[in-house]
């Protein structure tokens, strides 16, 4: 399945999120409900692939920047060899994506040698080479979501909005949607969930997806998840469409799961420090 690059959502630096999207499908087209990819990614490659996306470049090389100067090397000695046909994420293994890179002969796409690589890597190739960008099906229907869900889509989203009691800059109100609420540390957030959120950036950054769903997966941090939606669910465009917005009854909903999570963090912290 052919995918590309549509939009990098940053959270808190140095980390960010790439979304991928099938080609056929139009993001502003609100008839359809198309599905995404998103891919964790931190440091270097953030950087690079920020810079990549402007068409920009860095006045140092980095490391990424390094290894594409060695591969345009070989391309040049042996073109039907080093020449990179297209990048594709293969499998996922232990909640971690698999990237892969494929050369070959660029006149009959006669793949020569492939090697393993992080898919963040590989989308940063991708942008610079102009090749294509391959999901295979499997990773694809395991883990694309739907897009409704990630990001708000393009169509009227002042007048959605304004119903919604925002004015001014629709961006500045759509902050929240795309930064990542199992990373973004808040002032109100108890000492517990801002440590695991720390441990969740680290892992992010590192690409240790294994410990980030691991950390994902606590309760406390499964409890803080479903707080942060019901608190948010008024952004949802398709609620307000449909006219099933309640945001009084999902506000109460998200205060009284506010008070558990404070009262099971308490009575954890009272029966480790009895031990």
């Amino acid at each position: 399945m052919r995918i590309h690059l549509v939009k990098m959502l940053t959270s808190v630096p140095p980390q960010g999120t790439l979304l991928l999207v099938e080609e056929k499908y139009d993001v502003s087209d609100e008839e359809i409900d198309p599905r995404g990819l998103l891919v964790h990614v931190g440091g270097d490659t953030l950087t690079a692939i920020h810079y990549a996306a402007q068409e920009k470049e860095l006045e140092r090389p980095m490391t990424l920047q390094l290894l594409l100067n060695i591969l345009e090397y070989y391309r040049e000695l042996q073109p039907l060899e080093w020449h990179l046909l297209h990048v594709a994420i293969v499998d996922i293994r232990d909640d971690v994506f698999i990237g892969r890179l494929f050369f070959g002969n660029p006149e009959t796409g006669e793949i020569r040698w492939d090697c393993d690589c992080r898919p963040s890597d590989a989308c940063w190739l991708s942008m610079k080479r102009m090749c294509p960008l391959y999901i295979h099906n499997t990773v694809w229907e395991t883990c694309a979501q739907s897009l409704q869900k990630m990001i708000t889509t393009q169509f009227d989203i002042r007048s959605t909005l304004e119903k919604l009691g925002f004015v001014g800059d629709p961006s500045s109100a759509l902050a929240t949607e795309t930064n990542d609420p199992m990373t973004t540390i808040m002032p109100n957030d108890p000492t517990a969930i801002k440590r695991l959120k720390r441990e969740m950036s680290v892992a992010v950054m590192e690409e240790d997806y294994s410990t980030a769903a691991r950390i994902r997966d606590h309760p406390y941090m499964r409890k803080y998840k479903s707080i942060f939606d019901l608190s948010h669910d008024q952004l949802s465009v398709k609620s307000v469409i449909s006219g099933s917005c309640r945001k009084e009854g999902k506000q109460e909903q998200a205060s009284h799961l506010e008070e558990e999570l404070r009262h099971q963090i308490e009575k954890d912290d009272t029966m480790q420090g009895d031990v």
